[in-house]
């Protein structure tokens, strides 16, 4: 009913293929709808209300099936990507490129301080990201979300200024690596 007797119709392309990440700094501020907001390079904020966006950047395509030379099309209200990707994820690290803290130095992985999300849209969804382990396991056959959310849970031993990089390795073997703005975390 979407479209009329004499227009085209546009495909709905249900899975996304990753190309590429985007990584956004963000600042919690716990008002509103979506409460948070992408800050500027280097801005300096509080770590625990600081966490990253990360995008996947990506192409859509649909899945053909071929049956008997007969196709059906339907229209749907679905977006394009609503199934996901069709690899999933063999594993992520989130690597500090300065010295963090005394237990984790320039180079390290932090897996074992961050906590992720699919998006925080209500002040409540800020208390409850969960372990990245989790967020692997739900992820390891197909990729549910263009979006994921990263936040570090201890503070840095200093204020200082901080860029991550994060390294996204698919079950194929695709790896994909973004390093994050600067971002200056304080206690």
């Amino acid at each position: 009913t979407s479209c009329f007797f004499f227009e085209t119709c546009p495909d709905v392309l249900p899975y996304f293929q990753i190309r590429g990440l985007s990584i956004y700094n963000a600042l919690y501020t716990g008002q509103g709808l979506n409460p948070w907001r992408i800050i500027n390079n280097n801005e300096t904020i509080k770590y625990d209300k600081y966490f990253m966006r990360i995008g996947i950047e990506k192409p859509y395509h649909s899945q053909t099936k071929n049956s008997g030379g007969q196709n059906l099309y339907a229209l749907s209200c679905d977006e394009d990507g609503y199934a996901g990707s069709k690899v999933g994820v063999y594993t992520i690290y989130l690597v500090t490129q300065q010295d963090y803290n005394s237990q984790y130095i320039k180079g390290d992985t932090i897996n074992q301080i961050v906590l992720t999300n699919y998006w925080t849209y209500d002040e409540q969804d800020f208390d409850n990201f969960f372990p990245l382990t989790k967020y692997i396991q739900e992820n390891k056959e197909m990729i549910q979300s263009d979006v994921l959310e990263i936040k570090i849970v201890e503070p840095p031993l200093n204020n200082n200024e901080f860029d991550f990089k994060l390294i996204f390795i698919l079950k194929n073997g695709e790896r994909f690596e973004k390093v994050s703005d600067k971002v200056t975390l304080t206690k």
